[in-house]
Order: C-alpha cells, then sequence, then structure tokens
C-alpha cells in the first residue's frame, strides 16, 4: 500500500491536502490580517505586499475590516 501511495503523490499535478497537512504538523500556515478598512487605499496596498510575500513563503492569508470598533471579534 505504501508503494502504491508513494507512486501516486509522484505523479504531475498531484498536491498535498493542506487541511490534512495542517492536522498532522498542528500548524494551518495562515495568517490573518486585520486592518480598519480593508477596501482604503493605504491599507489595501499594504494588504497586497503581504499577501504576495506569504503566498512566495507558503502560506495564506485572510482579511477583515475592523471598522476601528474595538469590540468587533477577529475572524476566527
Amino acid at each position: 500500500m505504501e508503494k502504491k501511495i508513494l507512486q501516486y503523490v509522484q505523479k504531475p499535478g498531484c498536491q498535498p491536502d493542506l487541511m490534512a497537512e495542517s492536522l498532522r504538523t498542528g500548524k494551518s500556515k495562515t495568517i490573518g490580517l486585520m486592518a480598519e478598512n480593508i477596501s482604503d487605499l493605504f491599507f489595501s496596498g499594504i494588504a497586497r505586499i503581504i499577501e504576495e510575500n506569504t503566498y512566495k513563503s507558503g502560506y495564506k492569508i485572510f482579511h477583515s475590516s475592523t471598522e476601528n470598533d474595538t469590540t468587533k471579534p477577529g475572524p476566527y
């Protein structure tokens, strides 16, 4: 069975399941970005740079706007 699995994963286009990998390693490789208003040109410009660099490093990113409300819960 191990031999079959190793042959399968060596095929072109085969990619690991990121959710299964995060369960195995305990690391989601996900970064949350909270900004006052993600549609604001200042914040969206910064968010774009962060996004480009995180993807290059194998991470995913999600964005959330707080609307400057400190009681607003984070995106969980």
